[in-house]
């Protein structure tokens, strides 16, 4: 699957290996490695290693994969035709 990171912050951040916590980090990079790896939107909803679940409300639409205990990598799956297949929306607390 194509993946983009949307947050211009965290895709410049992101280029410097201390730009968060180191285990936060090692997970971040796990989830774009399978998630590149994916072959289907079915096949990431179905990654239990990031606990991905939908969310609700005003994030309705949206996904949110498990990094450590408080952060969470907040995704979308798309379907357009030549754009991304999975968009990092960004990495947040959620504590």
């Amino acid at each position: 699957m194509d993946i983009v990171i949307r947050d211009k912050k965290l895709r410049r951040d992101y280029q410097r290996p201390d730009w968060h916590q180191p285990a936060v980090v090692r997970a971040f990079d796990a989830l774009l490695s399978v998630l590149a790896a994916a072959a289907t939107h079915d096949d990431v909803v179905a990654l239990q290693q990031f606990r991905i679940h939908a969310l609700a409300g005003d994030r309705a639409g949206l996904l949110a994969a498990h990094l450590s205990a408080n952060q969470r990598a907040i995704i979308a799956l798309r379907s357009d035709a030549g754009g991304p297949d999975v968009e990092i929306i960004e990495v947040v607390d959620y504590h």
